[in-house]
């Protein structure tokens, strides 16, 4: 799903985004209108006024015009634990985008949030699509805190934060795709359940990845 690009991009960059935005945005809702799999790439391009090689160029896959931006999302995720501060744990990294996300989430006009909703749980292609997604993401993650614990290579320890941190992470999505008891939540009680999953979690991974502070 797309979100709101940096007013900073450059004119060039500006067109390409909001025409990537406006493609998505057709295909959400003929999506939730008709069903994802009774509407064609095609029927997208028309709808569109754009043709089925320009959407492919924007969405290599039918599937990522609904997951949009979720490798951008991953990558800022990976620059937040790459540029902590000193001092700062790997968990209060992810702690502080998993709240920003959230935020930028619930952005997103209701309608465009209900469509995600309606499409992810009845497209099999699409929840598969975004169960891949997290899975990589999990992997260069893993990678990532390898590196920067500096973990043999044999040490499962990366591996296993990463797959708690991609669970936690997934709280800044429950408000698009739904909480699992199937309730509302307001912002403020999103980010009362993100804080204290976080804060469950810190008492063992409290001190993981933190960088020694300057002297």
């Amino acid at each position: 799903m797309e979100v709101n690009v940096s007013d900073e991009l450059g004119l060039r960059d500006r067109k390409k985004a909001a025409t990537r935005r406006a493609i998505a945005e057709v295909a959400l809702r003929l999506f939730a209108e008709r069903g994802f799999d009774a509407v064609t790439v095609a029927d997208v391009a028309v709808e569109a006024n754009v043709s089925t090689k320009t959407v492919f160029n924007y969405f290599p896959t039918k599937e990522d015009l609904v997951l949009g931006d979720g490798e951008g999302l991953d990558a800022d995720l990976l620059r937040e634990i790459e540029t902590r501060a000193p001092g700062e744990s790997v968990l209060d990294a992810v702690r502080k985008h998993t709240l920003a996300t959230a935020s930028r989430m619930r952005a997103v006009p209701a309608e465009r949030r209900q469509a995600f909703r309606t499409i992810i749980g009845s497209a099999p292609s699409v929840q598969a699509r975004w169960r891949d997604g997290l899975r990589r993401h999990e992997e260069k993650l893993a990678a990532l805190l390898a590196v920067e614990t500096g973990a043999a290579r044999d040490d499962a320890t990366p591996f296993v934060v990463a797959g708690v941190l991609g669970l936690l992470g997934r709280l800044a999505f429950y408000d698009v795709i739904g909480w699992p008891d199937g309730k509302r939540r307001s912002a403020a009680k999103t980010d009362e359940a993100i804080h204290d999953a976080f804060d469950r979690i810190a008492e063992g991974l409290r001190d993981y990845g933190a960088r020694p502070r300057k002297r």
